[in-house]
């Protein structure tokens, strides 16, 4: 922190200048110390690297639950004939402040999508519209457990939301009806064989719209089976996030490590 805040320098690109690299002094204890530091130190360089490599894995044998699951053994059925509704979400105007100056509805966009995670939480969305910007029908309320789907410019973000909100116009709610698990529907997109960049055309700006995304067809599994294989898909992300917790955990190890025999 110290050479970051005080020894980079520069109008444009800062760098470190070598007379104040050459000037830098640092704590130097004995030989045997330096030692135990070092083997500290590759100790958690070992752990990071066994965690990593475990959450790899687990991401490779989330990719392979379809296949064994043999899922492209169902009828493909339309994503028409699984929804009840799709909604296509919209932006009220930025300059009427009446729709922006009241935190009333979760508004959610792109970049909210959670990283590691198919369920949208209240904690994932970073923008609100006002009740006004609904009454004057310039937003829709997207159901409980519907499927977002990022449809224009990122093809193919996806996730469930559980609250109610209201998006942008680059995503689209897929509104499930009793035929399907939501959750199952969003690994579909997430983890089958659709490339939604293969289903459009545009030159411009990649943007998947409704009839298209309604005439996709997936395979599709009695409701018994989508919950076995969310629950393969659950039982996977509940021990990567275990993992990942692990990896928190040993983000201050090394500062740890050096406080204790430098100062």
């Amino acid at each position: 922190d110290y050479i970051d805040k005080f020894l980079f320098k520069g109008m444009g690109l800062k760098h470190l200048q070598k007379d104040d690299f050459r000037d830098l002094k640092i704590p130097l204890p004995p030989l045997a110390i330096q030692q135990q530091i070092v083997a500290e130190c590759e100790s958690v360089d070992n752990q990071i690297q066994t965690l990593n490599n475990e959450i790899e894995e687990l991401q490779q044998q989330s990719a392979q639950i379809f296949a064994k699951f043999d899922i492209n053994k169902y009828p493909l059925i339309k994503i028409a004939e699984i929804s009840s509704n799709i909604i296509n979400g919209s932006t009220p105007s930025k300059k009427e402040d009446k729709f922006w100056n009241s935190n009333d509805i979760f508004w959610f966009s792109t970049p909210d999508y959670p990283i590691d995670n198919i369920y949208i939480e209240a904690e994932n969305i970073t923008q609100f519209v006002s009740l006004k910007a609904l009454k004057d029908k310039k937003v829709r309320i997207v159901p409980i457990n519907s499927v977002l789907l990022s449809c224009t410019a990122t093809l193919g973000k996806v996730g469930v939301n559980k609250v109610e909100l209201t998006t942008n116009q680059q995503i689209n709610a897929i509104v499930c009806n009793d035929k399907i698990i939501p959750k199952f529907l969003a690994y579909i997109f997430k983890f089958g064989d659709i490339r939604l960049e293969n289903l459009t055309s545009n030159s411009g700006v990649k943007h998947i719209n409704i009839p298209t995304l309604q005439n996709i067809k997936i395979p599709l599994p009695p409701i018994e089976v989508q919950e076995q294989i969310v629950a393969e898909f659950e039982k996977i992300e509940n021990e990567i996030t275990v993992r990942k917790e692990k990896l928190k955990t040993l983000n201050g190890a090394y500062n740890k490590i050096l406080d204790k025999y430098l100062k």
